[in-house]
């Protein structure tokens, strides 16, 4: 691919007695109003960093206020499965003792 190869002589230099009072007024505005939108866009940019940041957050407290749940219930858990496995057995002797 070959790029865009311009002349020298196309090119108009301007110095600054030959830019126009209102020409230099405009430009000065426009100047005014691109920082004006850099400070809005760098403040949108820092709002969803911070925004991403909270939901990670968010994310990683409610995975290990899980984790702790589960392992501070767990003991409770194996004693019904303790509970559980004893009434199995006992369904398996009344059975033997019915037949």
């Amino acid at each position: 691919m070959q790029g865009r190869v311009m002349r020298p002589a196309f090119f108009i230099c301007y110095t600054i007695p030959m830019i126009d009072t209102d020409l230099d007024a405009r430009l000065k505005t426009m100047e005014k109003q691109m920082n004006e939108m850099h400070d809005v866009v760098m403040h949108m940019r820092r709002a969803q960093i911070v925004a991403r940041n909270r939901k990670i957050l968010y994310w990683l407290v409610i995975i290990i206020l899980s984790l702790i749940a589960y392992y501070s219930i767990k003991p409770y858990l194996q004693q019904l499965q303790s509970l559980t496995d004893t009434t199995s057995d006992y369904g398996d002797l009344i059975k033997t003792l019915n037949e």
